[in-house]
């Protein structure tokens, strides 16, 4: 469920609403404004703010819109898959979601083997490009952090007695901004 509060400083969802909107079978929401009672919440709940005051219905009607809504400054069309986490929420069309998954299965892959090169001791900046960004942006130059090559190479020191075989057939010499 996505709502637009029109900028009121009440909130429109708290455990009452949660706890109806889940025995509904609704699974999670997102507020372009206030929500109260975040302790208590029945199903999950995105929010642009938190606010001790409860709201008031003022919109008579049926309270289900199937048409866009705006929601943080996103459009929100019917249809458009919604998925949130502890870092935010996405919003977008199947195709959308399907266009970004290969670059962003990549963007995974890439950051498993940095967290797994620094559990074994291997520094973050020696696994990208980071003297060179530092050095562009220092410049003023666009630059974008990546993992590079070195990875790879940084990696095969530490995992060449035990893990050499399974880690050469999952490494990626591809680079991939993040």
């Amino acid at each position: 469920m996505i709502v637009n509060t029109g900028g009121s400083t009440r909130a429109v969802a708290g455990s009452l609403f949660t706890t109806e909107a889940r025995r509904r079978g609704v699974r999670g929401i997102v507020v372009d404004g206030p929500i109260r009672d975040v302790d208590d919440l029945e199903c999950f709940a995105y929010s642009t703010k938190i606010t001790p005051y409860a709201g008031t219905v003022q919109h008579v009607g049926e309270g289900v819109d199937a048409s866009s809504v705006q929601c943080a400054g996103v459009t929100v069309n019917p249809g458009d898959i919604i998925f949130g986490d502890s870092d935010g929420v996405l919003c977008g069309s199947a195709d959308t979601f399907s266009a970004c998954l290969h670059d962003a299965e990549h963007i995974v892959a890439a950051e498993q083997r940095l967290m797994e090169g620094m559990k074994v001791g291997v520094s973050l900046h020696s696994m990208t490009n980071f003297d060179e960004h530092f050095a562009a942006r220092k410049e003023g130059l666009e630059s974008s952090l990546t993992v590079c090559t070195k990875i790879c190479v940084s990696l095969i020191h530490y995992f060449c007695k035990y893990f050499i075989s399974s880690f050469c057939f999952s490494y990626s010499s591809k680079i991939y901004a993040l």
